[in-house]
């Protein structure tokens, strides 16, 4: 009787293993490290493993493997994202927010050198690439806004109502204009 329960609950271990599109929440035992807006080392415990379909809503996203979103990704809340070393996340159709509330985005890496993690953002459209309606923070990374259609009048990096500060990391825009902040 106990090798067949056993054989039962090792099977469905298995079976959710194996579903795909699952967003991982890591734990104490996987923490991931990150250099914050001061260049200090810290750690993350509770977070969401990025895939191709993560809804980004209010909290902290870890990048750890090269990731390609073909779809428009709206971010809600306070999102804060670990790009890992060696890294690649890709947003084919740029990083926007949804209407009527208050949503920031803070980009972190975990080292400083050739091998910092990178956050690639484009649109072939007219609009902004990376665009939230409060603060933008980059302590880290390597991110690149391109604007392949470059529309007048829009931006690579933009805050409709907040700062966008760059505390670290190497960003690249290149659209009619690099970056831009508009308070209201």
């Amino acid at each position: 009787m106990k090798k067949k329960v056993f054989g039962i609950l090792l099977t469905l271990v298995m079976a959710i293993g194996l579903l795909p599109g699952m967003c991982l929440t890591g734990y104490a035992d996987t923490a991931v490290t990150y250099l914050d807006a001061n260049g200090k080392q810290q750690s993350c415990t509770n977070y969401t493993v990025v895939e191709s379909n993560t809804p980004f809503n209010n909290g902290w996203y870890v990048a750890n493997h090269d990731v390609t979103i073909n779809s428009q990704s709206e971010f809600s809340g306070a999102v804060h994202l670990i790009l890992c070393d060696g890294v690649t996340l890709t947003f084919k159709q740029g990083i926007s927010y949804p209407d009527n509330a208050n949503h920031s985005l803070t980009i972190y890496a975990q080292s400083t050198g050739v091998n910092m993690g990178m956050l690639i953002a484009e649109i072939n459209f007219d609009g902004n690439v990376i665009c939230m309606n409060k603060d933008i923070t980059i302590n880290g990374g390597t991110v690149i806004a391109n604007n392949n259609k470059n529309g007048n009048g829009y931006y690579g990096i933009d805050s409709d109502r907040g700062n966008i500060t760059i505390n670290g990391g190497s960003v690249t825009t290149n659209g009619i204009r690099s970056v831009g902040s508009r308070h209201n």
